[in-house]
């Protein structure tokens, strides 16, 4: 019997159950009924186990997929770079928003008669400080560092996915194109000034 399955044991002891006195009938019945049920959450708890661990696995190997990496410690990394961007461009855009807001809450409304509309007056000195601000000079600092790094970034991987284009546009070349050797050579010269392009836009951001 101790070679038996769960699966045998307890249809077994539902056919024998058959033969026993009402009593033993019933408690044989009911074993066998509790031990179905604790299979079956057994089964399904051993399921979502599976499924969750395999979840985690297919989001590990996307994350590294997406960010060029090869472990876990390095996609944590990056999530945190991310993480600490984001921050940085959040920083930025309140300290842009309270400029704004202050040009809200103190400018002056008054009707002007040789234009026959209504203007608005600001007080000189918030017109300044937002003129250093856009003017990216803050005491001699660049106040919108993340901000500007951002947008480099997404310049220079538009000028790098050309640049991909243009690499995949030579592999794909008949080996009968007419000039072969001259239109590789202008693919690669493109490639190569849009991927220097994109590596210029990027210093410029950190400079």
């Amino acid at each position: 019997m101790k070679d038996m399955s769960n699966e045998q044991l307890i249809r077994a002891t539902y056919v024998t159950a058959k033969y026993e006195n009402p009593q033993t009938a019933q408690l044989l019945t009911e074993l066998a009924g509790r031990l179905d049920g604790a299979l079956a959450a057994a089964r399904t708890a051993c399921l979502e186990r599976d499924a969750a661990v395999r979840a985690e696995i297919e989001w590990e190997k996307a994350m590294m997929q997406a960010v060029g990496e090869d472990g876990v410690g390095d996609v944590v990394s990056v999530i945190e770079k991310l993480k600490a961007e984001r921050d940085a461009l959040a920083a930025e855009n309140g300290q842009m928003l309270r400029l704004l807001t202050d040009i809200s809450e103190n400018h002056l409304e008054y009707l002007s008669e040789g234009e026959d509309c209504m203007m608005a007056g600001v007080p000189l000195d918030y017109v300044s400080e937002i003129n250093a601000y856009v003017s990216r000079d803050v005491e001699a600092e660049n106040p919108f560092k993340a901000t500007d790094a951002f947008l480099a970034e997404v310049r220079a991987s538009t000028l790098e996915d050309l640049a991909k284009k243009k690499r995949e546009e030579k592999m794909s070349l008949h080996p009968d194109t007419f000039a072969l050797g001259s239109v590789i050579a202008a693919l690669d010269m493109q490639a190569n000034e849009l991927e220097d392009l994109a590596a210029k836009l990027r210093q410029g951001a950190l400079s």
